[in-house]
């Protein structure tokens, strides 16, 4: 009977000191994250931080639009580089139950598949360049349990670079699990990715990222993370990245 009555009055306070933990636990290993990738700062690497908003919108429970704006330094480029595009997105057989916490609903379908454009305005010898992109993308997931889930998005990007055509390949690999603490949601993920360019005829790029999303309210999610890129032809070779995105999410009524 004492370690019943013991159990009962300490359950509330030890539900808390444990959520404080697992909590101090996440925050320190995203610092030590942090620190691991810009340790990893050479002569030739710069540290750059890329803000980006993106609102999502589910016009049917199978057809989501998106669109979203951003800011990056280095990744092909030193100079700043502005994006704006949009993408329509169709998702085919739904397979998987909501995770804990997770807003996207494109989550729970096997396959994505997506077309979209890109306009970006950057800095080219000191002076302004525009790129246009047509994207193509199809992204299918696997669930194997225990509440991970991986993603394999394969990107096509069609680009007009100040007039040259190119053309760019991008295969990326995303594995994710979701954790709720009382009512507290957060998804750790880590993701790799890779780059074939035509016109340089090589896999010129690498990127691999480590991150956490973690939805604030009912359709709001900020999604942190840190990034390092490799670029054999870029004139900026290597880049540490801070990236904040805040995702917006718009649902239809039922």
């Amino acid at each position: 009977m004492r370690s019943e009555t013991v159990s009962t009055m300490d359950g509330p306070n030890r539900s808390r000191r444990t959520s404080g933990r697992n909590v101090a636990v996440g925050l320190v290993l995203t610092i030590v994250a942090l620190s691991s990738a810009l340790s990893a700062t050479q002569a030739q690497t710069t540290n750059e931080f890329w803000p980006a908003v993106h609102a999502h919108i589910d016009v049917r429970p199978r057809i989501g639009l998106e669109f979203y704006g951003e800011r990056q330094n280095g990744e092909e480029l030193p100079s700043p580089e502005l994006k704006a595009g949009f993408r329509a997105s169709v998702r085919m057989k739904p397979l998987f139950k909501p995770l804990a916490g997770d807003l996207n609903r494109e989550n729970q379908y096997l396959v994505t598949t997506s077309i979209g454009y890109e306009y970006i305005r950057k800095e080219k010898n000191g002076q302004p360049a525009i790129e246009n992109r047509l994207i193509i993308e199809s992204t299918p997931r696997y669930a194997p349990g225990a509440g991970f889930l991986f993603l394999n998005r394969n990107r096509m990007e069609f680009r007009w670079n100040d007039g040259t055509y190119d053309f760019r390949y991008r295969f990326k690999l995303t594995g994710q699990r979701a954790f709720k603490i009382d009512r507290f949601h957060f998804t750790p993920y880590g993701s790799g990715e890779l780059f074939w360019d035509r016109n340089k005829h090589s896999w010129n790029e690498n990127q691999y990222a480590l991150g956490v999303q973690v939805p604030i309210i009912r359709r709001f999610m900020i999604d942190t993370y840190v990034l390092h890129q490799n670029c054999t032809t870029c004139s900026q070779r290597s880049v540490n990245a801070f990236g904040i995105t805040a995702n917006i999410y718009f649902r239809r009524k039922k």
